[in-house]
């Protein structure tokens, strides 16, 4: 698997040799609780709430949830939305999930997910 993502000031890309991958990088824009109740499940609301920096916080669970789309193939979808991504690993269906925070430049997030086999 591959895959590549990019915002304003830097780009991410994964190779996984053992099957699909994805990774997400963004830029952390102003924190939008709106955005956060339709993104996040209701424990990752209360962590994003309870973060000294809520915007960083929401970045990072948001992230995940792309790279997670992109290594099941079906971009941010209800079941993406549904999955909660606070761990390292995450089960969608029979699928077994890693996640990753990634070094990012300051004021942007990344995150990798690979689905092991």
């Amino acid at each position: 698997g591959v895959s590549v993502a990019h915002t304003a000031g830097a780009v991410a890309g994964a190779v996984w040799p053992g099957g699909a991958v994805g990774v997400d990088v963004e830029a952390v824009i102003p924190y939008d609780r709106a955005a956060a109740e339709i993104a996040l499940m209701a424990d990752e609301q209360r962590l994003v709430e309870a973060a000294a920096d809520r915007a960083d916080e929401f970045c990072r669970f948001w992230v995940r949830k792309e790279a997670l789309g992109k290594a099941l193939g079906v971009g941010v979808d209800p079941v993406v939305l549904a999955t909660p991504v606070a761990h390292a690993s995450v089960s969608v269906g029979d699928a077994r999930i890693c996640l990753r925070d990634l070094d990012a430049p300051i004021g942007s997030r990344a995150a990798l997910a690979w689905i092991l086999r």
